[in-house]
């Protein structure tokens, strides 16, 4: 979908961006906060469908999150990381 001065919508983008991460997952070094925000909201989306508990979650997050490091998560949207703070907690996962 292209917007009236021929370049894509902001919202084609977006939609690229979740393909290629739900196969390449997101380098945190390259990314923009924004994108970094908008990785970590759409696995919060995934785990919450998915419906996965206890090691499976947690092997998922560590896959999802592999090259994270912790500055990564301080620096992201709060409301974010307290939210999947809480998913993981109430799925099984012991985390700090």
């Amino acid at each position: 979908m292209a917007s009236n001065n021929g370049e894509p919508s902001a919202q084609r983008s977006i939609e690229e961006l979740e393909e290629g991460w739900e196969s390449e997952g997101l380098d945190p070094t390259q990314a923009t906060k924004q994108h970094r925000d908008l990785y970590l909201k759409m696995r919060l989306r995934k785990y919450d469908k998915s419906n996965l508990q206890d090691l499976d979650l947690w092997d998922q997050y560590r896959e999802d999150f592999a090259s994270w490091t912790s500055r990564h998560f301080q620096t992201a949207n709060n409301r974010h990381t307290r939210s999947l703070r809480i998913l993981l907690r109430s799925h099984g996962v012991l985390v700090g």
